[in-house]
């Protein structure tokens, strides 16, 4: 704000609402001293203006390190006055408007003359003020506004005609090699806009430090700031080193340890332009459509100038926060300024109008892209094969606090890593299972998928019990793809009945039984599976009990039970025998000891049969095939196929698993999670899910019903009714 005192400053931050974001200079006086006596009335005293002033720039550099939008509510009558924010301008990369009342003098002695008496302003002071600011221009970097709306929004540009193709990339992190697949050949008629966090983790920081650079300076690019520039920034500006420590060891060392002051001086400063160049955000419009791209991601588009750049930079609320699902609720009220909003930062799902292009590239997953073309919108992603193999290692030993810490080292790697969420669970355990961004972002490798149902003791780190290593879908990884199972499976393979229940563990410790799902031994799961354990004859819990201890190892279970219902109907409880496995971390095998298994099974099956009961067996052997023909044959079939089961596990001799689920099952699966669960949870049913007429006339059927009906029935309640009223 520019002008005299009573020239209506104040009043035009209140008819626009930015109080909130006002700093005004009398607030800071007269939080310094009450108003003081004078000749005639009270009055605000300039005594303290020192001090005020500085607790005013304390305030308005926090508010400016956080990328606020900021009101200064003060005369600022000459170019003095303005310049001494400049230093902070620089440092935070903030634009100045100023707007200016067009107020008389004489207007402004009346409004004076009515004000409190200690708001009042000596009428001479007043006088002089008026008369400077009318004579004496702001300096040229200020820029004059005569409405908020000018600025309280900011501009989209249309790329209609300038460009044939805009290409959005994701987190790069230091992979270099990831980003030239990404963006060659260069296309001069492609925008490049790049979605920040540029450096650090990954393990060609040096090529990509010079190429960011090189990249800002193009006209085709534009580059937006993520959370990790802040180290850059850092280092640049030569301050807050202490905050970047990993940065400047494992970046900046590396690159400068054979430069000189010179050199690195110079590196500095081009550092210093490329953090300069950075935007916190892009929005744009392109045939049609409006797209908003931003580092973090939003939870709504209000207008964009009142929201603070860290939130840009950060993005709405935790980091596992499922941003698209709250932006795509907000988009349907109107609150998103219909922008489809494209970020990175964050390992969530996408949504409908919400993308996320964060792909874990430097820890081996993909650098994810997105192309826009006049008829297209497609997401891709970059395989990365060069980064550190042995990252979850040395994250381990970077650290200065662990999460746990046992005797036993691998057990320590595994457990304190980011990629493995940790649970305390009785008797004196941990619980290890990899996290969701492992799963969302197929973040696998050796060490992520034994963390599955993995529990150790908190003091040794000795395995207690434990379920098969992770394994994987048809066609889900490189080596389960159909095209390329005759080379990893070691022929005869087994298949298996894959059954429709929950994962249950069975172990023993000081000769006491432990039950336990995929992630704690206690709440509703491990009870209903306890519960029908203690169901059968205790002779029968005795002798397993026996087995378990000699042979060191846990028996994993496929639990069925009434009271937690999943696709496939079943008449009645049932404790699925799947495996046994040894209590240890490697197994003889990619994900079972055959021989091992082979050997209990056969045990557990002579003990079995010793008891009249209906309510345990081992998972059903369907056949065994002996060639790839054969298998690929059943495969087929099966693919094919609508019975009522969930599918199949196929089991090599080496002990190599991999699963495949039927068409009746994928079906049903996704009706439940994309048209019931969305419809329970919201109230409105979304038929933009349904991919076909069956589809819809499933989510039809639910329009039918009474809605507190649908929210308190489950996937087989709404079949069953289907099929009384002949739709199924």
């Amino acid at each position: 704000m520019r002008g005299a005192p009573a020239s209506g400053k104040s009043q035009w931050i209140h008819d626009n609402n930015l109080e909130a974001y006002t700093l005004e200079a009398d607030h800071f006086r007269m939080l310094l001293r009450s108003p003081s006596l004078g000749e005639d009335g009270w009055y605000i005293s300039q005594e303290d203006n020192g001090p005020a002033w500085e607790l005013l720039l304390d305030c308005l550099e926090k508010r400016m390190s956080n990328g606020d939008f900021v009101v200064l509510d003060a005369t600022h009558t000459t170019s003095k006055a303005v310049n001494a924010y400049k230093e902070l301008l620089n440092k935070y990369k903030y634009t100045v408007y100023y707007y200016e009342p067009d107020t008389s003098l004489e207007e402004c002695l009346a409004r004076n003359a009515e004000r409190t008496d200690y708001k009042r302003v000596p009428e001479q002071v007043i006088h002089r003020m008026h008369k400077v600011i009318k004579t004496t221009p702001l300096p040229k970097f200020c820029k004059k506004i005569n409405s908020i709306d000018e600025i309280n929004n900011y501009f989209t540009v249309d790329l209609t005609n300038q460009y044939e193709r805009v290409r959005i990339i994701g987190d790069i992190h230091g992979c270099y090699t990831a980003l030239q697949q990404a963006i060659s050949p260069w296309d001069e008629k492609t925008l490049y806009i790049f979605c920040g966090d540029y450096l650090e983790r990954g393990i060609e920081n040096k090529e990509m430090m010079y190429e960011m650079m090189r990249l800002s300076t193009l006209p085709n690019t534009i580059m937006l700031e993520g959370n990790h520039e802040r180290h850059i920034a850092n280092f640049a500006f030569n301050t807050n080193l202490d905050r970047s420590k990993r940065f400047m060891k494992e970046v900046v060392a590396p690159i400068i340890k054979d430069m000189t002051k010179k050199e690195v001086e110079s590196l500095q400063r081009e550092l210093r332009l490329f953090y300069k160049s950075l935007r916190q955000c892009y929005p744009f419009s392109f045939h049609g459509k409006k797209y908003l791209v931003s580092h973090g991601g939003l939870s709504y588009v209000p207008n964009m100038t009142f929201i603070a750049t860290s939130t840009f930079i950060n993005g709405f609320g935790a980091y596992e926060t499922d941003i698209a699902k709250i932006y795509d609720a907000n988009y349907e009220k109107g609150m998103c300024q219909n922008f489809i909003q494209i970020h990175g930062h964050r390992g969530v799902p996408d949504g409908t109008y919400s993308f996320c292009l964060e792909g874990e590239v430097e820890f081996g997953g993909e650098l994810k892209y997105i192309d826009i073309t006049a008829d297209a919108f497609t997401k891709s992603g970059i395989k990365n094969d060069v980064y550190d193999k042995d990252y979850m290692r040395h994250e381990y030993q970077n650290m200065t606090q662990h999460l746990i810490y046992t005797q036993n080292e691998d057990i320590n790697i595994l457990g304190n890593s980011k990629l493995v969420k940790v649970k305390k669970c009785s008797p004196n355990l941990y619980s290890l299972n990899f996290t969701s961004r492992v799963f969302h972002k197929r973040l696998w490798n050796e060490s992520t998928v034994q963390a599955r149902g993995l529990f150790v003791d908190r003091l040794t780190g000795d395995v207690k019990l434990r379920s098969y290593n992770k394994f994987f879908n048809l066609n889900e990884r490189p080596e389960t793809e159909l095209n390329n199972l005759a080379n990893t499976l070691s022929f005869p393979v087994e298949i298996r009945t894959k059954e429709n229940g929950y994962l249950a563990i069975l172990g023993v410790i000081k000769d006491e039984l432990i039950f336990a799902s995929k992630s704690t031994t206690e709440g509703m799961h491990v009870d209903l599976f306890k519960d029908l354990f203690q169901k059968l004859p205790e002779a029968l819990q005795e002798e397993i009990n026996e087995l378990l201890k000699c042979n060191c190892c846990s028996m994993m279970f496929e639990v069925i039970s009434q009271e937690d219902t999943h696709i496939i109907k079943y008449d009645q409880d049932h404790l699925y025998v799947l495996d046994m496995i040894q209590n240890t971390l490697d197994v003889n095998g990619k994900h079972i000891d055959v021989s091992f298994s082979r050997k209990r099974l056969a045990e557990l099956d002579s003990i079995l049969k010793k008891y009249d009961t209906q309510l345990i067996s081992i998972v059903k052997t369907v056949q065994q095939v002996n060639t790839m023909d054969e298998l690929t044959n059943i495969i087929n079939k099966e693919l094919n196929s609508h019975h009522e089961s969930e599918g199949f596990v196929l089991v090599d001799s080496n002990g190599f698993m991999t699963k495949f689920k039927g068409p009746y099952y994928n079906t049903w699966k996704y009706r439940r999670n994309r048209i019931l669960e969305p419809y329970q949870q919201n109230g409105k049913i979304p038929y933009e899910n349904c991919k076909n007429e069956d589809d819809r006339k499933f989510a039809d059927f639910l329009s039918t019903l009474e809605y507190d009906v649908v929210c308190k029935s489950t996937l087989l309640n709404i079949k069953a009714m289907m099929e009384s009223k002949g739709l199924l």
